[in-house]
Parts: C-alpha cells; structure tokens; sequence
C-alpha cells in the first residue's frame, strides 16, 4: 500500500495551523515540495519530520521568528509590569501598535477637526518611526490609498534544524 500523500502535483500550499499541518504530514510522505504558512509566534516548520523539512518552504506574512523575538522585549516587559499575561501575542502585539497609531492621529486633531476622513487621513500620514511599539509586520507603512499596512512576505527554505534562515528576501506581489 502506498503510504504517500499528495502524489499528483509539482507543489502544494497548506495554510494550516501547527496542529493540523502536523496531523496531516504524520498521516504519511509528501512526494511534491510543499509550501507553509508561517507565523511570528509559532514556527511549524520545527514540528515537520526531518525527512520533509528538504521539501518544505515557508510563507512568512510576518517577521522571521529569530527577529521578532527580539523586537519583542519591549512589548513583553511592558505586559509583565503591568500585571498582564502574554495570552495571544499576535493580537496584544497588534493592539499595541493601533493604540499607539491613533495616539499618534489623535494628537494632531483639534476637537472641531475631528471626523472619521481626517482620522483616516492623519493615520495615513502619520510617521511610524515615532510608534512606541515594534510591528510584527515587516516594511510596516501607511500612506493615501493603501489599506494595508504590510504587502508582501517571506518565502524561505527551512535549514536542517527546522528553523527559518535569519535573513530572507521579502517579496511583495506585482499590482
């Protein structure tokens, strides 16, 4: 009996969570290389047999795990002062960066300037440097037009050991 799984393609993408991505490579060999989804605070790719890790990429929407863990310090003592717990970093992280966005906004309107356009456009302009907190994102920027505040991501190799390399070319899809 053929133990394989995925035999009739050149490649495959599987945007699963670390449970489910483990699960389903257990259940047996993939024939075809294999493309992941990565995340700042879990790293899948350590959970994949050995075997496979040669065969699997990584799509990385956030920081390199290596780099955010560094970047992070500050978030991180910040909770712990505060008597908080890290219960999901991706949304504490996230929220962190809005409030300390619309800070920002905030601080530039007057009380007869307040209205959702100008919220909206002083956000767009707003300089990130002065951000008190790190963005898990990457190349993190606002401007006129653009709703999105990362476009792109990493797609990397996996080394031996399972982990991501610290150093990967960001890609950001053609419009």
């Amino acid at each position: 009996m053929d133990n394989s799984i995925f035999c009739d393609a050149d490649a495959y993408v599987l945007w699963l969570g670390d449970k489910d991505l483990i699960s389903l490579v257990s259940t047996g060999s993939v024939a075809a290389k294999f493309y992941i989804s990565g995340g700042p605070t879990t790293d899948p790719a350590t959970a994949l047999p050995a075997a496979l890790r040669t065969q699997a990429m990584v799509v990385q929407l956030h920081e390199l795990p290596e780099v955010w863990q560094t970047q992070r310090v500050r978030l991180d003592d910040w909770l712990r002062v505060h008597g908080l717990k890290i219960l999901d970093e991706r949304v504490q992280a996230n929220t962190a960066v809005s409030a300390s966005l619309f800070n920002l906004a905030l601080s530039h309107m007057r009380d007869e300037d307040l209205s959702r356009e100008y919220l909206i456009e002083r956000l767009e302009h707003v300089e990130l440097e002065q951000l008190v907190w790190p963005s898990m994102y990457p190349r993190f920027s606002l401007s006129a037009g653009q709703r999105v505040g990362s476009q792109g991501g990493y797609v990397a190799a996996l080394r031996a050991d399972g982990s991501l390399p610290r150093a990967a070319p960001w890609i950001v899809p053609r419009q």
